[in-house]
């Protein structure tokens, strides 16, 4: 499962870190560091709603909007 969650486009061990920093807040997990083991820290979510829904009519805001009645 730790091979799964290496990332290949890391070319340095800062890199491998960072990513396993994410990783491992991504999931809920600990990080094993000198100081003993440490909770990661969730990371930005990816996705807003703000993405999706339009800000001027958020009532239309869906995926099966266009099956609402029209006013």
């Amino acid at each position: 499962m730790l091979e799964a969650l290496a990332d290949p486009r890391a070319l340095t061990p800062e890199q491998e870190i960072a990513h396993a920093w994410y990783a491992a807040g991504r999931f809920g997990g600990l990080v094993a560091t000198e100081q003993g083991w440490e909770v990661a820290p969730h990371p930005e979510a990816e996705l807003h709603l703000a993405d999706f829904a339009p800000t001027r009519q958020p009532e239309r805001a869906g995926w099966l909007s266009f099956l609402r009645r029209r006013k």
